[in-house]
This record gives C-alpha cells, sequence and structure tokens, in this order.
C-alpha cells in the first residue's frame, strides 16, 4: 500500500491529477486498508480537489478527516495547510491565517516528531501567512515571512519548497514594483522547478515571468511565457490556473490596446472562476472587462462590471482593491456627467481613507478628489486640484499608474491655464511635464504610453512652431509602437504622421501671421490628446 501511495505522489508531481483522482478512487475503495492509509488517502485526495480548484469538495474531506477522533498530530497539521490553502485561493484572508496560527500552535507541541518533518511544515505555513499578509497589503511583513520560509526550505534541502519560496518572494517585489528583483527569483524559482521535473512547480514562475516581461512592455515574451503556463495548467486541469492565466493574458491584450481580444481572454476566464469561487481573479476579471467597456465609451456596461467586482472585494475586505474599484466608479460617473454620483464615491473613498493608514488608499483619495475638483466650474477647485495633483507627481508611489494619472491631470489644467492667460512661465511647466511622464514611462518600459506621450510632446511641437521636432518624435512614437507590437497604436502614429504633412501649411501660416497660442493649442487639440492618453492609463496596478 506505501508504494502504491507513492505512486500516487508522483503523479501529483508530474501535475497528472485526474490520473491521480482516478488511482486514489481506486484505493479508497480496497478493504485491507490501515487507519494510516485511510488518512493518507484521504489527505491526498483533499489536496488533488484543491490543486483542480474544487474548493468545496477539498473542503468536505477536511471537514470528515478533521472530525474523527485520534488522529495524528502531525497529519491534523497537513490538513489544516491544504484547508489554509483552500482559504487563501477563495480570498478568505482571515479565516486563512487563523487556521495558519492553529497548525503553527499545533507544531510547537510536537517534540517527538523528527526535525525535518516540523520544519518542512513551518515552512510551509509561513509561506502561505507571507502570501495572505502580501494580498492584504503589508508587503514588508510578507516579505520578512516568506524570508523565513525560504531558510527552513535551504536548512532541510527541499527543492520544491526552495522554488515556492523564491516564486513567493518574486511576487512580493513584484508588488513592490521592483521588477529587476522580481524577474530574478521568478528565475531562481523556474530554474529549480526544471531541475526536479514537477510540473505545477513550473507553472507559476512561468506566469509570474510573464507579468514581468508585461510590465517591461515585451507583450510577445509575456504572451509566450502565459501560453507556456496555460498549456501545463490544461494539462493539469487546474481550473483557477486555467482561469488565472487567461486573465493574465487578457490584460495583456487590454495593455496592447486590443480590446476585442481582451474581452474575449476575460469572459473565458469568468466560468472557472465563477465555479471554484476565485472572488480576487474574478473581482479583477470583472473590472477588467468594466475598463475595456469605459475604453469603448460604453460607461453604463463598465458601471455595471465595476459594480459587481466592488461587492467581491467588499467580501473580501480589502480596502486597497475596493478603493481601487470605487475610484474607477467615479471616473466613469464623471464620462456620464453624474458628478452627485461622483462625488458620493469621493465620500466613500474619504470613509475608507480615514479609517486606513495605508499611502496607497490615501493616494486613490487624494486622486479622486483632485480630479473631481479639476471638473469644478469654480477656478478656487481647479487652483486646489492643481495643489493635490503637485503633492501627487512628486511623492513616492506604489503604483506608477496613479503617477501617471496624477501627471496627464495635472498637465490637463496647465494646458487650460495656458489657453487663458498664455504665460510663458507655464508653458514651460507643460514641456517639462511632458518630458517627465516620458521619461517615467520608459523607466517603467510602459509602451503604450511612450508612445502616447510621444504623441504629445509632438503635438506640442507643433504649438511651438517646430514641425521637424513634431515629425522626428512621431517617428520615434511609431518605432516604439512597431517593436513593442502595439499594432494599433502604430497605425495611429503613421495617421497621425499624414496628418501632419496634409495640415503643414495651416501650421506655418499661423506662425506667419503669430497666432494667439490659445489658437494653436486649439489647432493642436492637445486636451483631446491629453485625454486620450488618460483613458489608457489604467488606474490599478497590473
Amino acid at each position: 500500500m506505501v508504494k502504491e501511495i507513492d505512486r500516487v505522489k508522483k503523479l501529483l508531481e508530474k501535475g497528472k491529477l485526474n490520473e491521480a483522482l482516478t488511482k486514489i478512487d481506486q484505493l479508497d475503495k480496497r478493504t485491507d486498508l490501515s487507519n494510516d492509509d485511510k488518512i493518507e488517502i484521504l489527505l491526498l485526495k483533499s489536496t488533488i480537489f484543491m490543486k483542480l480548484g474544487e474548493f468545496e469538495l477539498s473542503n468536505d474531506i477536511l471537514g470528515e478527516f478533521l472530525g474523527k477522533k485520534n488522529i495524528d498530530p502531525l497529519h491534523t497539521v497537513d490538513a489544516l495547510i491544504i484547508k489554509a490553502e483552500n482559504l487563501d485561493r477563495q480570498a478568505e484572508y482571515d479565516e486563512g491565517l487563523e487556521i495558519v496560527s492553529e497548525g503553527e500552535e499545533l507544531l510547537k507541541q510536537l517534540t517527538q516528531i523528527e526535525q525535518k518533518e516540523i520544519s518542512k511544515r513551518q515552512s510551509i505555513l509561513l509561506r502561505r501567512k507571507g502570501g495572505i499578509y502580501s494580498m492584504k497589503g503589508d508587503l514588508d511583513s510578507a516579505l520578512n515571512l516568506t524570508q523565513q520560509s525560504l531558510k527552513l526550505a535551504r536548512e532541510i534541502k527541499d527543492q520544491s519548497l526552495i522554488s515556492g519560496a523564491l516564486n513567493n518572494i518574486g511576487i512580493i517585489f513584484q508588488e513592490k514594483g521592483d521588477n529587476d528583483n522580481a524577474l530574478d527569483y521568478f528565475r531562481q524559482s523556474l530554474a529549480i522547478a526544471q531541475e526536479i521535473g514537477k510540473k505545477y512547480d513550473l507553472a507559476f514562475p512561468l506566469g509570474n515571468i510573464g507579468i514581468i516581461y508585461r510590465r517591461k512592455g515585451d507583450f510577445t515574451k509575456a504572451l509566450e511565457n502565459f501560453q507556456q503556463s496555460l498549456a501545463i495548467y490544461q494539462e493539469i486541469g487546474d481550473k483557477r490556473g486555467i482561469s488565472v492565466l487567461l486573465f493574465f493574458i487578457g490584460e495583456t491584450y487590454a495593455q496592447k490596446g486590443e480590446l476585442d481580444d481582451a474581452l474575449d481572454h476575460y469572459e473565458q476566464s469568468i466560468v472557472p472562476m465563477e465555479e471554484i469561487g476565485d472572488k480576487f481573479f474574478l473581482g479583477n476579471t470583472l473590472l477588467g472587462i468594466g475598463e475595456v467597456h469605459r475604453q469603448r465609451g460604453d460607461f453604463t456596461q463598465a458601471n455595471d462590471y465595476f459594480k459587481r467586482s466592488l461587492v467581491l472585494f467588499e467580501e473580501i475586505g480589502n480596502n486597497i482593491h475596493i478603493s481601487e474599484n470605487v475610484l474607477l466608479l467615479l471616473l466613469t460617473a464623471i464620462n456620464n456627467n453624474s458628478f452627485s454620483q461622483a462625488k458620493n464615491f469621493l465620500g466613500r473613498l474619504q470613509q475608507i481613507n480615514d479609517l486606513e493608514d495605508n499611502l496607497i488608499v490615501s493616494q486613490y483619495f487624494r486622486l479622486a478628489h483632485a480630479i473631481i475638483l479639476k471638473n469644478s466650474t469654480r477656478m478656487s477647485g481647479k487652483v486646489k486640484s492643481q495643489e493635490i495633483l503637485h503633492d501627487l507627481v512628486n511623492e513616492k508611489s506604489f503604483s506608477y499608474q496613479i503617477t501617471f494619472h496624477a501627471m496627464l491631470s495635472l498637465c490637463e489644467l496647465l494646458v487650460d491655464e495656458l489657453k487663458l492667460f498664455g504665460e510663458e512661465e507655464v508653458q514651460k511647466q507643460v514641456k517639462s511635464l511632458l518630458n517627465r511622464i516620458n521619461v517615467i514611462a520608459f523607466e517603467q518600459h510602459a509602451s503604450p504610453l511612450i508612445v502616447q506621450t510621444l504623441l504629445l510632446q509632438a503635438k506640442f511641437s507643433l504649438v511651438e512652431g517646430n514641425a521637424q521636432q513634431a515629425n522626428k518624435l512621431l517617428d520615434k512614437a511609431r518605432v516604439t509602437a512597431n517593436e513593442s507590437g502595439l499594432e494599433l497604436l502604430a497605425v495611429n502614429v503613421s495617421n497621425e504622421q499624414e496628418n501632419l504633412y496634409r495640415e503643414l501649411d495651416k501650421w506655418k501660416e499661423l506662425f506667419h501671421r503669430n497666432a494667439p497660442l490659445v489658437e494653436r493649442l486649439d489647432m493642436a487639440q492637445l486636451n483631446d490628446y491629453i485625454s486620450n492618453a488618460l483613458d489608457m492609463v489604467r488606474t490599478r496596478k497590473n
């Protein structure tokens, strides 16, 4: 029987979950099982269902198991570990922390067990706790706990645990915005997973490497890694893995501006997410679909999806995700000219900010406040909006999307001021701000925004009377779009160059007669292009 159970474990390691389930069902029907055999079978069956995303079935088995009397304490810890992972995958973070703590306390009482077995489980529980803290937004605590997990895994030389801990540390650095460190940890994790040949362990770092490439603007490599990871999950039959990778692929197409492909992949991912009850990724997918509809100008549909997403994030109880969601609802309300509704959403953000001592939440609230004031009919409101945006632009941000949104909103206000007063100092501020946006976009490898800011800089060069510089900037934008696989943006830039050639005589005429600055700004339609760039900037982290 030991050999038969070991065969099931080998199937699990190779990612052959359905084959493992068939085998364990056959073993479960045998009449010669010892009590230990029955316990092993129950734990293995629960693990298989968890990996398949069948959390309810997994929990039912665990409930039956934990309800038995005279269970070996070490096996009880194993059951708690599986239960904690089930809860984590369902975004039940507070309950998950309670289960982890229960497991840790039980391990302290096991003084007669071999230390290697204790350390193995301590490492798993520390990593699980670190993952929960990461999802709750406490990244420093998450990093500390996961580093402790890695230390223990290395002490007992468990390669699978080492690979998992390295992958989770990479996720934390990714959340911190440190893409290079994140990529290094993901590659270390992948190398170990390849060495030990566990397919399930391979899928995680491959998907995360894809996220880093997407952030760096290399959409081709991002999609390659996502497809490799997706293929593993499809082979294994892991519903959650399949749905998450479809979501990642949808996000990538959304960033490329290919909204039909984005929507197609988002919608494919929804069914398995709903089946397994993954609130976190289902919430994010609904947000993604809402953003696609918002970019298409269908604000009613966008609003519906944002509200459905908000319900899920409220159930999870993570104020960072709730704030992101409420900000998107506020922006959609403004798109719909529903300013009273937008102010209600601002009030909700203020309530969260008052309760939560968190810089990210604070930045979402202040950005929303500035946007409301920016749309005010009173000059005092616009002045206050500028002050808030100046602060946001010049402070450290955990999400460069917030910085971009603040910069572009500030640029929009400065262009309005330039139209009214035509001051040379304001003109310099607009030019400087556009340069700063471009520099940060290059630093973050945010290819779509690089193209948009180059386009904005080209338009501003025309306002200043430098058509030659405008054409050079458009050339650079077109090359960047083509190199990044941004086909639609490349076409848009080519169209802009054609427009420049057609309208060159008009621009020359404006400068020969020394046309007022406001006329040149209107001719360039600079505010419209800033609005387009703002629509492209996604306010949530990718």
